[in-house]
């Protein structure tokens, strides 16, 4: 029998005096009657099954919504996580009480042990993070964003083909490489911001950058030989989460579109016959509004990250009614809240107008890049290389689902059905799961520019 197996067999067989004791558990001193609403509870364990649920976010969002609103709790030994299933308490919860909502949970588990700490991203709010976030706002900020347009490369002036790239996306890419030692997993990390930043690092010394970026343009700011250790440790790990978060957008965007019979657009709303030698680049944004359309319908049906990142309650006050507690955790449901039919008619069916006319439905953009100060800072990047992928995509192929996906969709229900969510990845980020699409070359034109391009 396992140690666990021991520990459950002797909890079980003293019951009585277990519970004698968790009456004098910090957990249980906590007066849990006035924090919001939660589904049913283990005596012992809380809600621990419900965490390990596949697609919690629908959960939280359809059943337990109905049930108990749209403000619900969930508490395990040693956390409660409040969530938030409305625009509207998401908005008002995390950016009007700020001030003590901002930091992020202690996971000892990614932060210190595999890294992670060193992206602003899932830093806790300490002076490094609010300098990271000093130094990201400077160089992303939107007049800046559209000043990367040319390239779309921004981070560290390279196309994800290039060599260095490619290897250590290769190690980093879900089935890819996946490490069976923890300590490689780590290395890793840290060769994904050293060894890109290296060579940009070493370019700028010896004046010779192929190509201008967010890295060699903050480092030449800061001296670039001359820069501190401290402007380097915040340029280098900056830059990291900025080309780690933006590639994940960009492959989310694409799957999501063909998911979602993104051949529609390629077919009928706007036209790219002008452009016969290049791609569609920002400037030409405003002549293609169902390119625009459909670059949000998809973010709203595939948002990135279902329930968002965790913020951290810091000091106790109170929402709505209820006692928010020091220490809990607070997700907004993204999820939820991009399927809210107050906001959105016909909510689960894929439809990019809804996003046009004179009276558009709201932009699913303002909410899934984060909330108050831990919004993401390079949401105008990851915003505008999601369009140029798009549009670039869509001026040269049309997408058709192929057979497997256009069954799986059926036995969901069409593509009209509530349960299309299930195309996507039951756990942590809503990646879309493996499926086969068809891609076709639109005219001429298009073969021309595949074969003459880079």
């Amino acid at each position: 029998m396992s140690s666990f197996d021991n520990i459950v067999a002797f909890l079980s067989s003293h019951e009585y005096e277990t519970s004698s004791a968790l009456l004098y558990s910090p957990l249980l001193l906590v007066d849990s009657s006035s924090i919001p609403p939660s589904p049913p509870k283990h005596w012992l364990w809380g809600n621990k099954e419900i965490m390990g649920k596949p697609y919690r976010h629908v959960l939280l969002g359809t059943k337990y919504k109905h049930e108990l609103g749209d403000i619900i709790s969930t508490t395990t030994l040693t956390n409660t996580t409040i969530y938030l299933n409305t625009i509207e308490l998401a908005t008002e919860f995390l950016e009007k009480h700020t001030s003590v909502t901002s930091d992020r949970p202690r996971d000892v588990m990614s932060q210190d042990i595999l890294g992670w700490a060193t992206s602003a991203a899932f830093r806790n709010h300490d002076e490094t993070h609010k300098k990271m976030r000093r130094v990201l706002a400077s160089a992303l900020h939107p007049t800046a964003a559209r000043s990367y347009g040319p390239q779309h490369s921004v981070t560290i002036g390279w196309s994800t083909t290039s060599p260095c790239v490619s290897e250590t996306h290769t190690k980093l890419a879900p089935g890819g490489r996946v490490p069976e030692n923890w300590r490689e997993r780590v290395q890793i990390r840290k060769s994904y911001a050293d060894t890109m930043f290296n060579v940009v690092q070493e370019q700028v010394v010896q004046g010779r950058v192929e190509q201008p970026s967010y890295v060699s343009g903050l480092l030449e700011s800061k001296g670039g030989a001359n820069a501190n250790d401290d402007d380097i440790y915040l340029i280098k790990y900056t830059g990291a989460s900025i080309f780690s978060d933006c590639s994940r957008r960009q492959i989310i965007l694409s799957d999501g579109m063909s998911i979602s019979r993104g051949c529609k657009a390629g077919t009928s709303r706007d036209r790219f016959s002008s452009w016969e030698r290049e791609n569609p680049g920002l400037p030409d944004r405003s002549d293609l509004p169902y390119t625009e359309a459909l670059v949000q319908e998809v973010m709203r049906m595939c948002p990135p990250a279902p329930l968002g990142l965790s913020h951290l309650v810091t000091e106790e006050f109170e929402f709505h009614g209820y006692r928010i507690p020091k220490g809990a955790s607070v997700n907004g449901n993204i999820w939820a809240m991009l399927r809210d039919p107050n906001h959105f008619v016909s909510p689960h069916t894929f439809d990019p107008a809804r996003f046009m006319g004179p009276n558009p439905e709201p932009d699913p953009r303002k909410y899934i890049f984060g909330f108050g100060r831990r919004v993401c800072p390079g949401l105008h990047v990851a915003n505008n290389s999601s369009w140029v992928m798009c549009a670039g995509l869509l001026s040269v192929f049309n997408f058709q689902p192929g057979p497997q996906l256009a069954a799986k969709v059926a036995s969901l229900g069409g593509r009209e059905s509530e349960k299309l969510y299930e195309l996507t990845e039951p756990y942590g980020p809503g990646d879309p799961l493996p499926f086969d699409c068809e891609l076709k070359p639109r005219d001429a034109a298009a073969i021309s520019l595949l074969e003459n391009s880079d």
